[in-house]
Formats: structure tokens, C-alpha cells, sequence
């Protein structure tokens, strides 16, 4: 999330965010914590960060819808902590787990690697649905602004039979 506090002071709205946004619990040791995140193989032997967010108010075991989140930033900006206020939020209303992924960005990277990217993600959690505790059936895809167009380009590959072919079609796509 941008800091815009060098405009004015904070704003009411924004302590309330802030408050009800879940924290790590303190005592939680450095190793648990890392679990959170996970590295993504890309069909280019890279790998992309990705981090999850599960309600705490949910059993561990309980088994979850997936929503996939690609950040905005228009190929050149986002990170996994720029989205970490939403995707938390969206995990906490929405009763979901939340793989928020970090694909790689230009100029370092052109086209079409951040679309490859998200179809990798996808990919990625279909392999991994066991570990993630999701629900193969209803994974969601979406995104803002670049990540939008990366969700739209997913969808419409698959459904065109040009992509993810041995995976199950998303449930849902919001962009």
C-alpha cells in the first residue's frame, strides 16, 4: 500500500485498517514465519515469491477456497508487502486463502514473462494443493490494473486450450 503521509497526518479511516489488519503473533518463530512464503518455479528454472494468507479464525485443517492475487503497477511496480493490507483484508472477508504473487517486473524482464508468470503461479498451486489446504475446484484468479490484464490473459488462454490444459478452469475471475 502507498504511504502518503507526507500529505497530511493519518486518517481515522486509515487507524481502523490498521487495527483490524491480522498480525503475525510475536511469539511466532522465524522459521513459521517463512512458511508463509513460497518460491514459485517459472518455466524458465527461475522462481517468483509468493506469500499466502489464511484467516486465523479458520482450523488449520480446514480445507479453503483459493484466490490468486496479481499485484498492479503496470509491469514495473508491486511487491508482495505493497499488497499485503488487501490481500489480508480479502483472506479475512472473504474466507479464503490468499496466494499473493510477486511476478517479475520490466525492464529486466519483457513480454511474455509476466504472463508466463501468472500461468505458472496457477500451475504452481494446482501441484501444491495439499500443502496449501485449498480446494482444486475453486481457485480464483484476479488482480488490479497489470495484474488484471495478467488474470484476463490466464483466463482466456485456458479457455482457448493454449494454456494450463491439465488444470481445472478457475471458478472465478475479479479484476
Amino acid at each position: 500500500m502507498a504511504d502518503f503521509s507526507c500529505y497530511g497526518g493519518v486518517s481515522d479511516e486509515w487507524l481502523a485498517v490498521e487495527a483490524a489488519a491480522p498480525r503475525l503473533p510475536a511469539d511466532m518463530p522465524i522459521l513459521e514465519r517463512r512458511q508463509l512464503d513460497h518460491a514459485i518455479a517459472t518455466r524458465d528454472g527461475q522462481t517468483i515469491e509468493g506469500r499466502t494468507y489464511r484467516p486465523a479464525s479458520v482450523p488449520a485443517d480446514e480445507i479453503l477456497p483459493l484466490y490468486i492475487h496479481f499485484h498492479g503497477g503496470g509491469y514495473f511496480f508491486g511487491t508482495l508487502a505493497s499488497e499485503d493490507a488487501i490481500c489480508a483484508r480479502i483472506a479475512l472477508g472473504a474466507r479464503v486463502i490468499v496466494l499473493n504473487v510477486n511476478y517479475r517486473h520490466t525492464p529486466e524482464y519483457t513480454y511474455p514473462t509476466a504472463w508466463d508468470d501468472g500461468q505458472d503461479a496457477y500451475a504452481w498451486v494446482h501441484a501444491h494443493v495439499a500443502e496449501l489446504g485449498v480446494d482444486p475446484a475453486k481457485v480464483v484468479v484476479g488482480g488490479i490494473s497489470a495484474g488484471a490484464h495478467i488474470t484476463s490473459s490466464l483466463t482466456l488462454q485456458q479457455s482457448l486450450g493454449k494454456a494450463l490444459t491439465s488444470c481445472p478452469r478457475p471458478r472465478g475471475r475479479f479484476s
